[in-house]
């Protein structure tokens, strides 16, 4: 079998490929990395990553890399999430495989696009970052298709946002839309986010994977009107590390473990994390009680008669 494998110059693939989400990821604030010394943000979640290490983990980079702008008065320091470029290891500590930088902090830092991309592509980690951007990636075997969408401090052409999903979708697996949208600390997405998500997935969007809101919002399945796939919105994963340490919300996200095949999305497995402030860390949320937060707070029905099989994630494997 391994002879005629070689031959052909075929090989088995598994018969679904997985892809993680997360949420919003700070490395530094005015110029100073948040983690360094003994302090590893991903904590209790590095376990886990290193039980699938064949999936494919992509976050939402909020701070670019690079060194710090100038011309910055004391207001806007404080908000400059621009990281040293040593603060990357974070990111290859966990095996984060892309990041997406089209959102409000990618000017960060001085000539910061041109500086994040040359560190994470140092660091072997794709950046996907433009309007409206196609980046194909191949995920045990498979190609996922991932689209950069800056709705929120950036303008585009909505029909040419729609025609390079309706292209993703003629030539991958998976489409994948990263989406920066909505408002700051609010629960709920906003009638703008809603009109929007239907018109990605009628488009071809089988993910849409939202951020900015910095909370972790509702999530939902959308049916497309067009050929009738089921696409999952994550309107806010909510930020994954941060040190947003004054609103319990902001520190409470969740990783998305997606699995795949040729047909489309086949199981949703929610992985439920917490910053904790003591430790400075992620810690995994694992018992009934708190993880029915997250439930209410994503009021994803997990029954919904043929959507994919979709639950929570805990050690036992239950």
């Amino acid at each position: 079998i391994a002879a005629l494998l070689a031959l052909c110059g075929c090989s088995s693939i598994p018969n679904t490929s997985t892809l993680l989400l997360g949420g919003d990821v700070f490395l530094a604030r005015e110029g100073e990395p948040l983690y360094s010394g003994d302090i590893n943000p991903w904590g209790d979640f590095l376990a886990i990553r290193r039980t699938m290490d064949d999936s494919f983990f992509a976050v939402n980079l909020e701070s670019p890399l690079g060194n710090l702008r100038e011309d910055l008065d004391a207001e806007s320091l404080a908000m400059n999430l621009c990281a040293p470029s040593g603060s990357v290891k974070v990111l290859t500590d966990a095996a984060v495989n892309l990041v997406t930088t089209a959102n409000n902090h990618l000017q960060d830092c001085a000539n910061s696009g041109e500086n994040s991309a040359a560190i994470l592509d140092a660091a072997g980690i794709a950046q996907a970052g433009g309007q409206g951007e196609i980046l194909y990636k191949k995920i045990s075997g498979r190609k996922a298709a991932f689209i950069t969408l800056n709705d929120y401090s950036a303008p585009y052409e909505l029909d040419s946002i729609l025609s390079q999903v309706k292209l993703a979708d003629q030539n991958s697996q998976l489409v994948v839309v990263s989406v920066h949208w909505g408002q700051e600390y609010q629960v709920n997405p906003t009638t703008h986010q809603k009109e929007l998500a239907g018109q990605l997935v009628n488009a071809g969007a089988d993910i849409v994977w939202g951020h900015h809101p910095h909370v972790l919002q509702p999530a939902e399945w959308i049916r497309s009107t067009e050929d009738g796939h089921k696409a999952l919105v994550m309107y806010s994963f909510g930020n994954l590390i941060s040190d947003q340490w004054m609103l319990p919300d902001a520190l409470r996200s969740v990783v998305v473990s997606i699995e795949f095949d040729q047909e489309g999305i086949r199981k949703i497995m929610l992985i439920p994390v917490e910053m904790d402030f003591s430790s400075r860390s992620l810690r995994i949320v694992n018992n009934a009680e708190d993880i029915q937060w997250w439930s209410d707070r994503l009021n994803l029905d997990e029954s919904e008669k043929g959507y994919p099989d979709i639950g929570f994630w805990n050690s036992k494997g239950d």
